[in-house]
C-alpha cells in the first residue's frame, strides 16, 4: 500500500464530513467532469452489506445485505463515531444524512430495478468470500490504515456497482467500458474503488492492480485527504479509465478538496442521466469523423471546433434521445428505427433531419440585429424626432450652420426611456423592437448625438469628453471623416469651433476614411 497524495482541507464554513462525501459523489456519478477522456459513469445498482472478516469462513451470499430501498442507514453504534465522520454531527457539519448517504447525493439518476440489486448482493456475496480466503489484506485495507479494532458486530458498508464509459475515437478503438466496485466505510471515511475483470471462467473478480482508496482523516483539529494505491507496484495505467498515479494524487486530489469546502448544489437534473452515455458516446463519436472535414473548410472567422462539435453533441443528444422515446413509446414496432436511421446517415442524409423535421441547424450568417441593418434614412429619423423632444420642441436646422463664438448653447432635458418611447409612432416602435435592445440600442448607437444613461437620455455635450486634443491625434483613423451632426442640426450650432470638434464642420473639412490596421495588415 501506498499513498500517492494527501492535502490538507481548510474548512471555514464547517461543511466537512459532509461535504467530502459530496465531492465523491461527484467523482462516482460524473467523472467526466475530472478526466476528460470519460464520457460518464452509469450507476447500475446500489446496496449495502456487511463488511466480511477474514477469520469469518464463508459467508452467505445475502449475509447482511441491504436494498436500497430500505434507504440509508442512520449512523454507525453509538460511541467513537470514527475518524471519517469527527465529533461534528450537528446539522451544522453537514447533518447526518448528508454525511452517512455521500452515494445517494446529488443526481442519483434513475431507479435500480430490483433484479440489479439482487445480481449486487450476488456478486459482492462471491467477492467477498474470495477475498476473505485469498486476499484477506484487502478486506483489512477497505476501511483504511486508521480504521478502529473489528467491532463486535458486523460493520456494515454502502455499495455501488458503476459502469465506467470512456470516449471514443480513432486514436483509442480498443476502450472498453470498465466496471467497478465502489465500497463506502462512513465510519472510517474510506471509499474504496474495487475495478472488476472476468476470469478464465466467466466470472467478475477484482482486478488486484488497479484497487486504490479516497480517504478523509483528522489530526489535531485539521482535515486531511489522501488517495492510496493498495498495490502501487502492480499499478496498470491504460490512460483512459485508470489513469495514472500521479494524476490520482494531484488532479483528482485538488479537484476533491476544493468540491468538499464548496456549498454549491445543483437543483437541477444532469441531462446525461436521461439518456444511455454509452450509446451518446458512440453516436457522437460517429458524427463527429463524419463531419470533422467541415473543420478544415470552415467559412467564418470563428472558432470551427467549437461550432462543429457543438453542433454534433446535440444532434448526438438528440438522436439518442428520440430513439428511446421511440421505443418507450413503440415497443418492439420501434426495433427498425434505429437500423433505418442507420441507413439512411450512411447515404448521406444529416442525422438531426431524420428525426427531427422542425429543427434548423445554426445558419451560416446569423441576422445582425443590433440595428446596424437599419436603413439609413429611418435611423437618421428617428435620431431627429428623440433630438426634438429633447430640445422642447424647438426646431431643428435641416442645413448648416454659421461658425461663431457661441455665448449659450441649449443642452436640452433629460428624458426617460419610457417618456420619449412614448412620443414615438405605433410603427417605428414596432419596427425597433425586432431589433435587439430596440430604442436603447439605436440611441446609444447614435453616440455622437445622445448619451443614454441609468435609463434615461440627453443630448452629449462635447464639452464634458475627454479633452479633444487626444481625438485630434493624426494616428485618430475616424478623425474628421463624418460630419458633425450637432454643426448641421442643432439650432446653436455645435458647442465646439471647428478646430477642436472631431468631426468635420462642412463639406471641405472631410477626409477620406481610412482602412483599420487590422483590414491594413490582412492579405
Amino acid at each position: 500500500m501506498a499513498e500517492v497524495g494527501r492535502v490538507r482541507v481548510c474548512d471555514p464554513g464547517a461543511l466537512l464530513p459532509g461535504g467530502f462525501w459530496a465531492a465523491v459523489a461527484v467523482w462516482l456519478e460524473k467523472p467526466q467532469v475530472v478526466n476528460k477522456r470519460l464520457s460518464g459513469a452509469r450507476l447500475e445498482a446500489r446496496g449495502s452489506a456487511a463488511l466480511p472478516r477474514a477469520e469469518v469462513c464463508r459467508p452467505g451470499p445475502s449475509a447482511g445485505l441491504e436494498q436500497e430501498r430500505r434507504g440509508p442507514r442512520q449512523g454507525s453504534a453509538e460511541g467513537d463515531p470514527g475518524p471519517g465522520l469527527g465529533p461534528e454531527r450537528s446539522p451544522t457539519a453537514g447533518g447526518p444524512e448528508q454525511a452517512q448517504a455521500p452515494l445517494l447525493a446529488g443526481d442519483p439518476g434513475p431507479p435500480v430495478r430490483t433484479g440489479r440489486a439482487v445480481d449486487l448482493g450476488s456478486l459482492w456475496g462471491r467477492l467477498s468470500r474470495s477475498l476473505a480466503d485469498g486476499s484477506p489484506e484487502v478486506l483489512a485495507f477497505l476501511s483504511g490504515p486508521g480504521a478502529r479494532s473489528p467491532p463486535e458486530a458486523p460493520q456494515q458498508l454502502d455499495l455501488a456497482l458503476r459502469t465506467v464509459i470512456p470516449k471514443r475515437s480513432t486514436r483509442c478503438p480498443l476502450s472498453a467500458p470498465g466496471r467497478e466496485v465502489v465500497v463506502q466505510d462512513v465510519p472510517n471515511g474510506t471509499v474504496t474503488f474495487l475495478p472488476l475483470e472476468e476470469n478464465e471462467d466467466g466470472h467478475l473478480e477484482v482486478k488486484m492492480n488497479n484497487v486504490y482508496q479516497i480517504q478523509l482523516s483528522r489530526s489535531k483539529e485539521e482535515w486531511f485527504i489522501s488517495v492510496l494505491i493498495f498495490c502501487p507496484e502492480r499499478w496498470h495505467s491504460d490512460g483512459v479509465i485508470y489513469p495514472n498515479p500521479t494524476w490520482l494524487g494531484e488532479e483528482l486530489l485538488a479537484r476533491l478538496a476544493k468540491w468538499s469546502v464548496e456549498s454549491k448544489k445543483s437543483e437541477f437534473k444532469s441531462t446525461l442521466s436521461l439518456i444511455s452515455i454509452l450509446r451518446y458516446s458512440q453516436v457522437y463519436q460517429e458524427l463527429k469523423e463524419k463531419y470533422k472535414e467541415m473543420v478544415k473548410v470552415w467559412p467564418e472567422v470563428t472558432d470551427p471546433e467549437k461550432f462543429v462539435y457543438e453542433d454534433v453533441a446535440i444532434a448526438a443528444y438528440l438522436l439518442v434521445a428520440a430513439d428511446r422515446e421511440a421505443h418507450r413509446a413503440l415497443g418492439a414496432e420501434a426495433k427498425g428505427v434505429s437500423e433505418a436511421c442507420t441507413a439512411a446517415h450512411g447515404a448521406g442524409t444529416p442525422a438531426v433531419e431524420l428525426w427531427l423535421p422542425g429543427f434548423h441547424p445554426r445558419e451560416k450568417a446569423e441576422p445582425v440585429r443590433n440595428c446596424a441593418s437599419l436603413p439609413r434614412d429611418f435611423i437618421d429619423q428617428v435620431v431627429l424626432q428623440v433630438a426634438n423632444l429633447l430640445l422642447g420642441g424647438k426646431k431643428l436646422h435641416t442645413g448648416s450652420s454659421q461658425e461663431g463664438v457661441l455665448k449659450t448653447w441649449n443642452g436640452g432635458e433629460s428624458l426617460s426611456l419610457m417618456e420619449v418611447a412614448r412620443e414615438l409612432d405605433r410603427e417605428t416602435l414596432q419596427r425597433l423592437k425586432r431589433e435587439c435592445g430596440g430604442l436603447q440600442t439605436l440611441l446609444r448607437n447614435s453616440h455622437q448625438v445622445f448619451e443614454v444613461l441609468n435609463g434615461r437620455v440627453h443630448l452629449r455635450d462635447w464639452r464634458r469628453e475627454k479633452p479633444p486634443e487626444a481625438k485630434r491625434s493624426l494616428s485618430s483613423e475616424a478623425f474628421k471623416t463624418r460630419i458633425c451632426w450637432f454643426f448641421t442640426h442643432h439650432p446653436d450650432g455645435c458647442v465646439l469651433p471647428s478646430a477642436c470638434c472631431p468631426f468635420a464642420h462642412g463639406p471641405g473639412e472631410l477626409r477620406p476614411p481610412q482602412a483599420s490596421k487590422k483590414k491594413r495588415q490582412a492579405p
